[in-house]
């Protein structure tokens, strides 16, 4: 599948607008796409997606090289976010991380208003019991973050299977809990958290080469389109 053929989200009251719905969102960014297009065998996650959602600069840039077409930045946590402002009655499930921060951005998200019916973390239990679990709680939304392509996977699964919206959450569980910090809202507005990320840790410029590997990827499809 191609960057350029994707629709991402554009809007800004998301929940308002699809809160009838059943979806598998799946945000996505440079780092994300060039790890897929390495792996090769996304094709049927990616199919599964009904939005895409365009979580960090790079990724909205590569998309308006290949189409000539703007997309909105908007990340994971904006969208949780979102639904914390628009919908915070909606029975929502959240599933994944280590169980010290799950437990930690469960009462973070509880304070804030959220009608969070159950959590999981990502380290215990087997996937059909927790999926049971999800069923019973009555969520209407489960938020999955563990590693990209099985949070991807078990996202889309308890979608097709329970009939209710889902989606990745990356690194949104970290920020809830307090374990990582948003960059400040100068940075978001410039979009620029990748670089705060990175210089609040370090460890993370060893990334880079996979922002070099996303840039090789979109000149390599606007070459062959």
């Amino acid at each position: 599948m191609k960057l350029g053929r994707l629709t991402f989200y554009q809007g800004e009251k998301f929940w308002r607008e699809n809160a009838d719905k059943a979806l598998f969102i799946l945000p996505m960014h440079a780092e994300k796409w060039h790890l897929i297009k390495k792996q090769g065998d996304w094709d049927e996650i990616l199919k599964g997606v009904d939005i895409f959602i365009a979580d960090g600069v790079g990724l909205a840039w590569g998309y308006k090289f290949l189409t000539g077409k703007n997309v909105q930045k908007v990340s994971g946590i904006d969208i949780i976010n979102h639904l914390v402002k628009e919908q915070p009655q909606t029975p929502t499930y959240i599933w994944g991380t280590r169980p010290e921060i799950i437990k930690a951005a469960t009462d973070a998200y509880k304070k804030r208003g959220l009608n969070i019916v159950g959590w999981h973390d990502g380290f215990s239990g087997k996937d059909e019991e927790i999926i049971a679990d999800i069923k019973k709680s009555g969520a209407k939304v489960c938020f999955v973050g563990m590693g990209a392509k099985r949070a991807a996977g078990m996202a889309l699964r308890i979608q097709k299977e329970l009939g209710i919206t889902t989606m990745t959450a990356g690194g949104s569980f970290d920020v809830a809990s307090g374990e990582f910090k948003r960059a400040p809202m100068v940075f978001q507005k410039m979009g620029l958290e990748w670089l705060w990320r990175m210089l609040a840790d370090p460890k993370r410029f060893k990334r880079l080469p996979l922002l070099f590997g996303f840039v090789y990827d979109v000149i390599k499809e606007k070459v062959t389109q």
